[in-house]
């Protein structure tokens, strides 16, 4: 009956629902050119011809010449005459001599070059100063830009216009460095920024004007100091000598990038792109024409190996290559060919015949016009990449003293992608030839067709032809091949048959159920991201719930337009296989809204479309029921044991913590409800993001969750599970391990301790290979992830693990989603071979660890994904809840906390400090509020931080306090003087009255704990840690926390025109901070992780208050009596640096009715008062330097630093000129001055920045406190 029951769908294939007979072929056939692909992978055989009936590198034999040319740019010498010339491009010239390859060109100022980065590098050297970027590299450590002058030559000063048109960039060139060099290569650094900013036209801050007294060089380099990858993009840069001072020597030079961006010109692809390749590219050496200067590998050609000579307007090049660095590919900016470098001989192959299993025949010739000294060797060997290993078989050795040709056989004895590969070499002369081919694996399929067998209980399929049958036609066909040459189209058809024996056995094996439950959706054309995958309008509408019919082939919609137009978002099946409840988007019509792919656009499209919502339908297509409603998005439900039902929700009110200051976009979390859609209870908090969450097989809930909390940003989105009350949550895998960058759609494998997943990317769907999840492996261990698709990669990042046994499916290309276990080796699946947002493209399959990969179905018309057996399945256990509502908090436990802080004496360690990391808000009034408009240009800080409080660690390393609930926590280990030992970089919740404990501050550390007395801290009652001394109800604010720490300790000597060290601690406002904060981060004084991290544990005193230099100067002579800090201010300080010194205490709304009033940029402001003291100032001070609106005072304008010290002590001034210049307040200029400032901070209070509105709280109390 299985075989009846395959013939009914293939029948109904006919009509559309299920896929023919023809179309089955056909995806065998493109599942064997993705193996074949893997042969012609570039690391394995790049020389490779293609395949047949694949177009291949047009090929270029290039001459031996009877001298070598004189390589001064004049193209008289007759080995030109007969050089070869590139196809599509005739103005290269090449010849070669048996040790170098030569190459001549004729480049008229028009022709194209390929350097990718030129045009973009040029807006620096344009003569254009508008504030706007010139040019724009990409996002990476180090950028750098630099501008060739053609000679090297005096420099007297450069100057570095900034950007100015985009706050979140303004600082990125702060760490600039200016290097000069003559020859490209080796650089001596000029001038180092340190950090300070610097302006561009019409601002404030001036540009960077560097002087270099008669420096000579070629080149000028631009470079930003940056570990943490980061954005340069620059105005204009120019460079004078010491002669003519208005002439710019940069002006229209030509100019080259590290790499371009999505905004670079030049750039078509519109993406990041990396500079690799020049004028030409030939194997390992990129030559480039910066002007008349010809360049190899980005340094100036060295003397004799070539020139370039302008006459007119074309430049004639000449350049020698050594041979062994030639390669066999000449690329150049149209195209590329293939080299086929003999020395006076030629590597000729003949028309082949049909190549494959057994006895195979080519012919082989070497035309020469006469003797070869030295011979050339032949070899030829045959290569199979079988699924347990790659065969090489070498089959014909032979040296030449002269012309040869002559017939070659040779036996291919495995199945599998296979190539034929030739290769001659003449001393260091050496050219590759090679043909793939498929040599379809009879054998291999069925062996796989036996096994399933076996596994039925059965010797043979029921109806012929029997295994045993096909087995030995195929040993027949074999033979016969071996004997008298192979049979490519005998062989496929019997590959054809073996595979639909196999298909059926492994259906009948693995499918034992009568219906499927699957999704039509088209696919997230959106940005693709699973963080952004609950906007409603991320997909096209259309689609439905459906049943495939596995003995008719019908397939049948359950909703059928019961909800009008829209798609379903996430589906699960009850264990009772008789309703389903999910998620969707209802859309106004058949089509997207307007903007649905434009991500500026989601802020109006959130209050203009309906959210995601969950309902409950019956699989009879009845019963349909809404369970969620509201102004937010619902989605991905899965059913609980208990008939609760988990969901994600976007409901937590956070804006995503990423991307651009104009993008409105959510993050979400995990609730769960009752089966009616009541008592909806949060499930987690996570400022990140928790996504796709799927029951566990022990009555978890396993899910993604993101993490971006001080490190690694890319890497960690790990694999976590909560208890369905809330309670336990935890990391489950990939914790502290970076690629694959995430594990997503996780579900547990029955009868089985492994999960199936997918590896995927930061910026993707989740779609890449399929893994199996080993946990029990090592929960940070890459060892626990054995790839069932090894051909397959993440669409981002890189991969760990290893194939599973059996090898898996094999084949290069595609992307996989949503698979669900069937067994340990048997998953259903969705899959497409085109992009990973691909419409339409994704089908359903059934594969296997074995190499099975079988199309259940398709519909060419949309995506299909979320295959579900449509019966019943075995209900997980149902979990007690261990939450108790009438506690408004929960408990932790630490015992022996010193395990796994390595270096640290367990004595030092005295306190627990409990920290808050800030979620981003979001609201549809306002829409996102931000930490950073940018965040990616500020890799440190993501979030304010709120101190909730101490708890003590007793003698035996125990700790028994109390934890909030329903909120983000952090831990820190801290010292007796309250100093950071250790840092916890990631966060947990709790729920009310929940209780955990943990041995040792270690990071998912996998030992058990020692057998101990009951410690110390357990004796008691938890206690309630003890908030810091400024409260805990609020986060950290630099400006109304620190900086009165440094107000009543260092600003005496750290303040005005030369302050101490050169360090300013003063509390004016600039621009992006504080003067003091802008110091503190210039010099390095304190020590913070980076979200730009990876994902390793991280150790003890990485970063804190023990690896800052401030704390550091503070803790020695003679700063311990001089700036000797009391308890209180002590707290504050390290506290800070501790909670990776945060500037803002709160966030960015960008839709305030009255933007913020910002006085530290005022350029009015500063121009006015600047005009006042160059009249009163100037003979003494640049106007600037003196009218430095850091100065104001904020509190007590009249305190402002330019009124002070130029007042007379009679008249309450500092008199710190050498003769007053006001000698009393009555004075016109110290009265306009006066007033000018005190209308500013009038207006700076009423309109306040983010950072001063942390302050008006704590000033309205005063006020009113006030006699």
């Amino acid at each position: 009956m299985w075989r009846a029951s395959l013939a009914c769908i293939l029948l109904a294939g006919a009509q559309g629902a299920v896929p023919s007979r023809e179309q089955v072929e056909a995806d065998w056939a493109r599942q064997d050119d993705c193996r074949l692909a893997e042969l012609l992978m570039p690391d394995l055989l790049p020389f490779l011809a293609a395949k047949d009936g694949q177009a291949a590198l047009p090929r270029l034999t290039v001459p031996r010449c009877a001298g070598a040319p004189k390589l001064d740019g004049d193209l008289s010498d007759p080995c030109w005459a007969s050089a070869a010339r590139v196809p599509g491009a005739e103005r290269f010239l090449l010849c070669q001599d048996g040790q170098r390859l030569y190459v001549a060109a004729l480049v008229p100022d028009s022709a194209p070059v390929s350097d990718p980065t030129a045009a973009d590098a040029a807006g620096a050297v344009d003569g254009v100063k508008d504030g706007k970027y010139a040019f724009h590299t990409d996002r990476e450590p180090c950028p750098w830009w630099q501008v060739d002058l053609g000679s090297s030559m005096a420099i007297a000063r450069i100057a570095v216009w900034n950007r100015l048109d985009y706050e979140p960039g303004l600082h990125n060139a702060d760490n600039l460095l200016i290097l000069t060099s003559d020859d490209g290569q080796n650089w001596m650094l000029r001038h180092d920024n340190k950090g300070k900013h610097f302006g561009g036209v019409g601002s404030k801050e001036p540009p960077l004007e560097v002087k270099l007294d008669g420096v000579k060089a070629r080149f000028v380099r631009l470079q930003v100091k940056s570990d943490a990858p980061i954005y340069l993009h620059l105005d204009e840069v120019e460079v004078y000598g010491p002669g003519d001072a208005k002439k710019n020597l940069a002006l229209k030079r030509p100019a080259s990038q590290s790499s371009l961006s999505q905004w670079s010109r030049g750039n078509t692809a519109g993406q990041a792109s990396r500079a690799t390749t020049g004028l030409f590219t030939v194997g390992k050496s990129r030559v480039t024409l910066a002007g008349d200067a010809l360049a190899l590998n980005g340094a100036p050609v060295p003397a004799g190996q070539g020139s370039a000579v302008r006459r007119g307007d074309t430049v004639t090049l000449e350049l020698a290559l050594p041979l062994r660095d030639a390669g066999d590919t000449f690329a150049h900016a149209v195209g590329q060919v293939r080299l086929s470098i003999g020395g006076d001989w030629q590597l000729v192959w003949h028309e082949l015949p049909a190549l494959g299993f057994g006895k195979n025949r080519v012919h082989i010739e070497v035309r020469s016009a006469g003797p070869l000294a030295p011979p050339v060797e032949v070899t030829a060997e045959a290569l199979v990449l079988a699924r347990d290993q790659l065969r090489r078989q070498t089959f014909f050795t032979r040296k030449l003293d002269g012309p040869w040709a002559g017939p070659v056989e040779f036996q291919v004895a495995h199945e599998g992608p296979a190539a034929i590969v030739l290769t001659a070499q003449q001393a260091a002369t050496r050219v590759c030839e090679g043909k793939a081919f498929f040599v379809h694996p009879i054998a291999e399929v069925l062996a796989r067709t036996e096994r399933f067998l076996r596994g039925l209980g059965l010797p043979d399929p029921p109806a012929p032809p029997s295994l045993e049958e096909l087995r030995g036609r195929a040993e027949a066909l074999a033979a016969v091949e071996r004997d008298k040459g192979c049979d490519p189209a005998a062989r496929l058809a019997l590959y054809r048959e073996a595979r639909w024996l196999a298909r059926e056995a492994a259906m009948k094996a693995a499918l034992d159920f009568d219906k499927l439950l699957f999704i039509k959706r088209f696919t997230q054309e959106s940005y693709p991201d699973v963080c952004l995958n609950h906007m409603p309008w991320v997909s096209r509408p259309g689609g439905d719930i459906c049943v495939l019919d596995l003995k008719t082939g019908e397939v049948r919609n359950i909703l059928n337009g019961q909800l009008g137009p829209g798609h379903v978002h996430g589906t699960d099946l009850w264990y009772g296989g008789d309703r389903v409840v999910f998620g969707y988007a209802k859309a106004k019509s058949d089509k997207p809204p307007n903007g649905w792919l434009n991500r500026a656009a989601s802020f109006d499209l959130r209050r203009s479309e309906e959210p995601t919502h969950i309902f409950e339908i019956g699989i009879d297509g009845k019963g349909l029921r809404q369970l969620t409603k509201g102004e937010w998005s619902d989605l991905d439900p899965c059913y609980l044991p208990s008939g609760d039902i988990a969901f994600v929700s976007e409901r937590c009110g956070y804006s995503l913590q990423c991307n651009e200051l104009d993008k409105d976009e959510t993050s979400c979390n995990l609730y769960v409800m009752r089966p009616d859609g009541s008592g909806i209870r949060r499930l987690t908090v996570t400022k990140d993001g928790d996504y796709l969450p799927h029951v566990l097989a022990d009555g978890t809930i396993g899910y993604t969750r993101w993490e971006y909390h001080e490190r690694g940003w890319a890497h960690i989105q790990s694999l976590w599970y909560v208890r369905p009350d809330g309670t336990g949550a935890d990391a489950l895998f990939k914790q502290h391990f970076n690629e694959p960058w995430a594990v997503e759609e996780c579900r547990s494998i029955p009868g089985s301790h492994k999960l199936v997943g997918i590896a995927t990317g930061h910026h993707t769907l989740p779609a890449g290979p399929i893994i199996l999840i080993e946990p029990q492996a090592g929960i940070n261990s890459p060892d626990g992830i054995h790839i069932v698709t090894p051909g397959v990669g993440p669409p981002e990042g890189g991969m760990s693990g290893r194939p599973v046994p059996g090898g898996g499916v094999r084949g290069v290309g595609g992307l996989y989603m949503t698979p669900w276990p069937l067994s340990e080796t048997q998953f259903l699946a969705s899959y497409t071979y085109g992009k990973e947002t691909d419409a339409t493209g994704y089908a359903l399959y059934l594969i296997g660890v074995d190499g099975t990969k079988e199309l259940i179905y398709r519909d060419p018309a949309i995506s299909c994904s979320i295959p579900i057996p449509l019966r019943p399945r075995q209900k997980p256990p149902i979990l007690p809840d261990n939450t108790d509502p009438a506690k408004p908090y929960a408990v932790c436990a630490v015992n022996h906390v010193a395990l796994g802080v390595d270096g640290v004496d367990p004595k030092a360690i005295r306190y627990i400090r409990v920290a808050e990391p800030l979620g981003w808000p979001y609201c549809n009034t306002y829409g996102g509020q931000r930490y950073e408009p940018d965040v990616k240009g500020v890799m440190i800080n993501w979030n304010p931080v709120r101190i909730l409080g101490t708890a003590p660690v007793e003698s035996d390393g125990s700790a028994f306090f109390q934890v909030p609930v329903d909120t983000a926590v952090y831990f820190q280990l801290l010292d007796e003087n309250h100093m950071e030992l250790r840092r916890m970089r990631s966060f947990i919740s709790f729920q009310s009255g929940e209780q955990r404990s943990c041995t040792g501050c270690h990071q998912t550390w996998e030992k058990a704990p020692p057998a101990t007395p009951t410690p110390i801290a357990l004796r008691r009652e938890p206690v309630v840690p003890t908030p810091p001394p400024w409260g805990a109800d609020k986060a950290l604010s630099f400006l109304r926390d620190v900086q009165p720490v440094f107000d009543r300790h260092c600003v005496a000597c750290h303040a005005g025109l030369k302050p101490a060290g050169g360090l300013d601690f003063s509390g004016g406002l600039t621009p992006r901070h504080n003067r003091a904060y802008d110091t503190i981060l210039a010099a390095k004084l304190i020590s913070r992780s980076n979200v730009g991290d990876d994902a390793k544990v991280t150790p003890p005193l990485a970063f804190g208050s023990h690896r800052s230099k401030l704390v550091a100067v503070l803790r020695k002579a003679p700063h311990t009596e001089r700036a000797k800090l009391p308890q209180e201010d002590w707290l504050r300080l390290v506290t800070w640096i501790d909670a990776n010194g945060p500037y803002h205490d709160g966030f960015i709304n960008k839709r305030l009715g009255e933007p913020p009033y910002d006085l530290a940029s005022d350029r009015r402001l500063g121009d006015q008062i600047a005009a006042v003291h160059a009249k009163r100032c100037g003979a003494c001070h640049e106007a600037a330097q003196v009218s430095r609106l850091d100065w104001v005072a904020l509190r007590q304008p009249a305190d402002s630093l330019f009124l002070t010290a130029p007042l007379a002590k009679e008249a309450g001034g500092a008199a710190k000129c050498k003769a007053p210049v006001y000698r009393d307040s009555g004075d016109p200029d110290y009265k306009a001055v006066r007033t000018l400032v005190e209308a500013a901070t009038r207006k700076a209070w009423s309109c306040p920045r983010r950072d001063l509105a942390a302050l008006l709280p704590e000033l309205r109390e005063a006020a009113r406190c006030a006699p």
